[in-house]
Protein backbone atom coordinates (compact mmCIF):
# COMPACT_ATOMS: atom_id res chain seq x y z
CA UNK A 1 0.00 0.00 0.00
CA UNK A 2 2.83 2.00 0.95
CA UNK A 3 4.70 1.39 -1.85
CA UNK A 4 1.95 2.36 -4.47
CA UNK A 5 1.09 5.56 -2.38
CA UNK A 6 4.73 6.57 -3.12
CA UNK A 7 4.81 5.29 -6.57
CA UNK A 8 1.86 7.77 -7.04
CA UNK A 9 3.24 10.53 -5.52
CA UNK A 10 6.80 11.02 -7.20
CA UNK A 11 5.54 11.38 -11.10
CA UNK A 12 7.09 14.50 -10.55
CA UNK A 13 10.50 14.22 -8.50
CA UNK A 14 12.56 16.95 -8.81
CA UNK A 15 9.66 19.60 -7.86
CA UNK A 16 9.23 17.71 -4.52
CA UNK A 17 13.24 17.63 -3.07
CA UNK A 18 13.40 21.00 -1.32
CA UNK A 19 16.76 22.17 0.85
CA UNK A 20 17.10 22.12 4.59
CA UNK A 21 18.13 25.17 6.10
CA UNK A 22 19.52 25.19 10.06
CA UNK A 23 21.25 28.15 11.17
CA UNK A 24 21.58 29.40 7.63
CA UNK A 25 23.40 26.19 5.81
CA UNK A 26 21.71 23.84 3.15
CA UNK A 27 22.27 20.61 4.57
CA UNK A 28 20.33 18.08 3.15
CA UNK A 29 17.86 17.37 0.58
CA UNK A 30 14.44 15.95 1.61
CA UNK A 31 11.52 14.39 -0.34
CA UNK A 32 7.96 14.76 0.34
CA UNK A 33 5.59 12.00 0.62
CA UNK A 34 2.50 13.84 2.36
CA UNK A 35 2.76 12.75 5.91
CA UNK A 36 6.38 11.24 5.17
CA UNK A 37 9.78 12.71 4.21
CA UNK A 38 13.53 11.40 3.36
CA UNK A 39 16.40 12.90 3.50
CA UNK A 40 19.86 12.81 2.63
CA UNK A 41 23.04 14.68 2.79
CA UNK A 42 25.22 16.25 5.66
CA UNK A 43 22.10 16.24 7.81
CA UNK A 44 23.85 13.82 10.49
CA UNK A 45 26.62 16.61 11.34
CA UNK A 46 24.55 18.45 12.41
CA UNK A 47 22.35 15.82 14.28
CA UNK A 48 23.08 13.04 16.68
CA UNK A 49 25.42 11.04 14.88
CA UNK A 50 24.00 7.92 12.64
CA UNK A 51 26.15 5.23 11.48
CA UNK A 52 27.65 5.18 7.54
CA UNK A 53 26.63 1.84 6.04
CA UNK A 54 29.92 -0.33 5.39
CA UNK A 55 31.05 -0.08 1.47
CA UNK A 56 31.05 -3.98 0.98
CA UNK A 57 27.96 -6.35 0.08
CA UNK A 58 26.44 -2.53 -0.27
CA UNK A 59 23.83 -2.90 -3.35
CA UNK A 60 23.04 0.61 -4.49
CA UNK A 61 19.49 -0.66 -5.12
CA UNK A 62 18.83 -1.72 -2.02
CA UNK A 63 19.86 1.17 -0.02
CA UNK A 64 16.58 1.66 1.68
CA UNK A 65 17.42 -1.13 3.74
CA UNK A 66 19.47 0.98 4.97
CA UNK A 67 17.08 4.07 6.32
CA UNK A 68 17.50 5.45 10.08
CA UNK A 69 14.75 7.23 11.35
CA UNK A 70 15.27 10.15 12.70
CA UNK A 71 13.14 12.60 14.80
CA UNK A 72 11.11 15.32 12.83
CA UNK A 73 7.66 16.85 14.89
CA UNK A 74 4.47 15.92 12.31
CA UNK A 75 6.29 13.59 10.14
CA UNK A 76 8.34 10.47 9.43
CA UNK A 77 11.53 10.73 8.22
CA UNK A 78 13.73 8.57 7.50
CA UNK A 79 17.34 9.32 6.76
CA UNK A 80 19.70 7.45 4.18
CA UNK A 81 23.08 7.07 6.12
CA UNK A 82 25.47 7.41 3.40
CA UNK A 83 28.43 4.64 2.53
CA UNK A 84 31.93 4.34 4.25
CA UNK A 85 35.44 2.51 3.46
CA UNK A 86 37.10 1.13 6.73
CA UNK A 87 40.70 1.30 5.62
CA UNK A 88 44.24 2.98 6.40
CA UNK A 89 42.75 6.03 5.42
CA UNK A 90 38.88 5.90 5.07
CA UNK A 91 36.45 6.91 3.02
CA UNK A 92 32.90 8.97 3.36
CA UNK A 93 30.14 9.39 0.41
CA UNK A 94 27.02 11.86 2.12
CA UNK A 95 24.01 12.29 -0.42
CA UNK A 96 26.10 11.43 -3.24
CA UNK A 97 24.87 7.66 -3.11
CA UNK A 98 21.29 8.76 -3.64
CA UNK A 99 22.81 10.65 -6.66
CA UNK A 100 24.38 7.45 -8.51
CA UNK A 101 20.60 5.23 -7.59
CA UNK A 102 18.73 8.19 -9.48
CA UNK A 103 21.53 7.60 -12.13
CA UNK A 104 21.61 4.55 -12.26
CA UNK A 105 18.88 3.81 -15.23
CA UNK A 106 21.01 5.96 -17.49
CA UNK A 107 24.34 4.41 -16.57
CA UNK A 108 24.00 1.32 -16.29
CA UNK A 109 25.08 -1.58 -14.09
CA UNK A 110 28.67 -1.21 -14.44
CA UNK A 111 30.09 2.40 -14.94
CA UNK A 112 32.28 4.93 -13.66
CA UNK A 113 30.60 8.14 -12.23
CA UNK A 114 32.03 11.56 -11.09
CA UNK A 115 29.93 13.95 -8.99
CA UNK A 116 32.06 17.27 -9.19
CA UNK A 117 31.63 19.43 -6.00
CA UNK A 118 33.33 20.89 -2.89
CA UNK A 119 34.20 17.18 -2.35
CA UNK A 120 34.67 15.64 -5.56
CA UNK A 121 33.49 11.88 -6.03
CA UNK A 122 34.49 9.12 -8.39
CA UNK A 123 32.67 5.74 -8.05
CA UNK A 124 33.43 2.57 -9.51
CA UNK A 125 29.38 0.68 -9.79
CA UNK A 126 29.60 -2.95 -11.05
CA UNK A 127 26.32 -5.03 -11.06
CA UNK A 128 24.65 -2.09 -9.75
CA UNK A 129 26.71 -2.18 -6.41
CA UNK A 130 29.10 1.04 -5.99
CA UNK A 131 32.25 -1.10 -5.58
CA UNK A 132 34.64 1.81 -4.09
CA UNK A 133 34.90 5.45 -4.39
CA UNK A 134 37.64 8.67 -3.86
CA UNK A 135 37.10 12.21 -2.74
CA UNK A 136 39.22 14.65 -4.10
CA UNK A 137 38.75 18.26 -1.65
CA UNK A 138 39.12 20.19 -5.08
CA UNK A 139 36.46 22.23 -4.78
CA UNK A 140 37.30 23.34 -1.14
CA UNK A 141 40.68 23.77 -2.25
CA UNK A 142 39.58 25.94 -4.94
CA UNK A 143 37.72 28.09 -2.85
CA UNK A 144 40.41 28.61 -0.04
CA UNK A 145 43.27 29.39 -2.73
CA UNK A 146 41.15 31.88 -4.46
CA UNK A 147 39.68 33.75 -0.98
CA UNK A 148 42.61 33.69 1.09
CA UNK A 149 45.83 33.15 -0.11
CA UNK A 150 47.99 35.74 -2.09
CA UNK A 151 46.64 34.02 -5.52
CA UNK A 152 43.38 35.83 -4.70
CA UNK A 153 44.92 39.09 -5.56
CA UNK A 154 45.16 37.95 -8.82
CA UNK A 155 41.24 37.47 -9.38
CA UNK A 156 38.65 39.77 -10.78
CA UNK A 157 35.30 39.37 -8.68
CA UNK A 158 32.33 38.82 -11.09
CA UNK A 159 34.97 38.65 -14.58
CA UNK A 160 33.21 36.10 -16.89
CA UNK A 161 35.01 32.20 -16.83
CA UNK A 162 37.76 32.33 -20.05
CA UNK A 163 37.74 28.63 -21.07
CA UNK A 164 40.75 29.45 -23.16
CA UNK A 165 42.73 30.00 -19.38
CA UNK A 166 40.80 26.63 -18.36
CA UNK A 167 42.39 25.12 -21.03
CA UNK A 168 45.79 26.25 -20.02
CA UNK A 169 45.13 25.06 -16.52
CA UNK A 170 44.46 22.03 -17.19
CA UNK A 171 47.40 21.90 -19.68
CA UNK A 172 49.67 22.31 -17.05
CA UNK A 173 48.69 19.35 -15.12
CA UNK A 174 50.36 17.43 -17.02
CA UNK A 175 53.99 19.46 -16.59
CA UNK A 176 56.34 17.92 -14.19
CA UNK A 177 56.70 19.41 -10.92
CA UNK A 178 53.39 18.48 -8.61
CA UNK A 179 50.92 20.34 -7.58
CA UNK A 180 52.22 22.78 -5.35
CA UNK A 181 54.66 24.06 -7.47
CA UNK A 182 52.31 24.40 -9.97
CA UNK A 183 49.93 26.65 -8.21
CA UNK A 184 53.23 29.12 -7.41
CA UNK A 185 53.06 29.38 -10.98
CA UNK A 186 49.96 30.77 -10.79
CA UNK A 187 51.46 33.58 -8.90
CA UNK A 188 54.34 34.32 -11.15
CA UNK A 189 52.52 34.26 -14.35
CA UNK A 190 50.44 36.60 -12.84
CA UNK A 191 53.14 38.79 -11.75
CA UNK A 192 54.73 39.39 -15.41
CA UNK A 193 51.31 39.84 -17.19
CA UNK A 194 51.37 36.23 -18.56
CA UNK A 195 47.93 35.49 -17.31
CA UNK A 196 44.76 37.12 -18.64
CA UNK A 197 42.35 35.13 -16.29
CA UNK A 198 43.79 33.60 -13.00
CA UNK A 199 40.74 32.35 -11.69
CA UNK A 200 40.06 30.32 -14.60
CA UNK A 201 43.17 28.99 -14.89
CA UNK A 202 43.88 27.83 -11.40
CA UNK A 203 40.25 26.01 -11.49
CA UNK A 204 41.89 24.66 -14.76
CA UNK A 205 44.97 23.44 -13.17
CA UNK A 206 42.85 21.77 -9.76
CA UNK A 207 40.60 20.16 -11.77
CA UNK A 208 42.93 18.97 -14.20
CA UNK A 209 45.19 17.22 -11.20
CA UNK A 210 41.98 15.63 -9.93
CA UNK A 211 41.13 14.09 -13.54
CA UNK A 212 44.75 13.08 -14.22
CA UNK A 213 44.58 11.25 -10.89
CA UNK A 214 41.27 9.76 -10.35
CA UNK A 215 39.83 9.04 -14.09
CA UNK A 216 39.99 5.42 -15.50
CA UNK A 217 39.91 4.76 -18.85
CA UNK A 218 36.45 4.52 -20.54
CA UNK A 219 33.42 7.03 -20.15
CA UNK A 220 32.66 9.07 -16.98
CA UNK A 221 29.14 9.46 -16.29
CA UNK A 222 29.15 13.11 -14.84
CA UNK A 223 26.76 14.31 -12.07
CA UNK A 224 25.68 17.56 -10.86
CA UNK A 225 25.47 21.02 -11.38
CA UNK A 226 25.61 21.51 -15.26
CA UNK A 227 27.74 24.33 -15.49
CA UNK A 228 30.67 22.73 -13.38
CA UNK A 229 29.65 19.58 -15.27
CA UNK A 230 30.54 20.96 -18.31
CA UNK A 231 33.98 22.20 -16.82
CA UNK A 232 35.10 18.76 -15.67
CA UNK A 233 33.81 17.38 -19.11
CA UNK A 234 36.08 19.96 -21.02
CA UNK A 235 38.88 18.80 -18.58
CA UNK A 236 38.59 15.07 -18.74
CA UNK A 237 38.32 15.44 -23.13
CA UNK A 238 41.72 17.64 -22.75
CA UNK A 239 43.25 14.63 -21.09
CA UNK A 240 42.28 12.18 -23.23
CA UNK A 241 39.13 10.63 -21.68
CA UNK A 242 35.32 10.98 -22.47
CA UNK A 243 32.62 11.71 -20.73
CA UNK A 244 28.25 11.21 -20.41
CA UNK A 245 26.20 14.08 -18.55
CA UNK A 246 23.39 12.41 -16.52
CA UNK A 247 20.19 14.95 -15.89
CA UNK A 248 21.01 17.38 -12.56
CA UNK A 249 17.78 15.98 -11.00
CA UNK A 250 19.65 12.47 -10.15
CA UNK A 251 19.01 13.60 -6.37
CA UNK A 252 15.28 13.58 -6.50
CA UNK A 253 15.20 10.13 -9.04
CA UNK A 254 17.62 8.47 -6.06
CA UNK A 255 14.90 9.79 -3.66
CA UNK A 256 11.87 8.46 -5.00
CA UNK A 257 13.42 5.39 -5.90
CA UNK A 258 14.54 4.62 -2.42
CA UNK A 259 11.45 5.85 -0.74
CA UNK A 260 9.77 3.71 -3.30
CA UNK A 261 11.46 0.21 -1.32
CA UNK A 262 11.12 2.12 1.87
CA UNK A 263 9.21 0.31 4.99
CA UNK A 264 7.14 3.36 5.95
CA UNK A 265 4.95 3.16 8.77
Amino acid sequence: MRQNHAKQRHENRADQVKKIDIFGLKICEIIHLDDDRQCCGKYRQYRPQRPHRKLRRKAVAAAAAGLVPVPFEGAQVLLVPGLSIEGEVPEVMRGEEVQIVGALAQMGRDAVACLPGSHSKWARIAGGRIEGFTTHLTGEAFAALRDHTILGRLIQPGAVPDLDAFARGVGRSADPGGLLYHLFGVRTLGLFGRLADAESYLSGLLIGHEVRAAAPPGPVHLIGAPALCALYARAITQCGGSTVLVGEDAAAQGLAIIAEHAQWT
